[in-house]
């Protein structure tokens, strides 16, 4: 089981990166918040 301060963690880092696509239509920062999500997903799997 993952310790419940991690998941705020990692829901915290998803939500800023939400935040970040909407401001700005950057591709480099949407493909680094995708590799970041795929990361937590694997992390959390684990």
């Amino acid at each position: 089981m993952v310790p419940i301060y991690l998941k705020v963690f990692f829901v915290k880092i998803i939500s800023r990166c939400y935040f970040i696509d909407k401001i700005k239509e950057n591709k480099l920062i949407k493909y680094n918040c995708l590799n970041r999500k795929l990361n937590i997903k694997y992390l959390s799997n684990k």
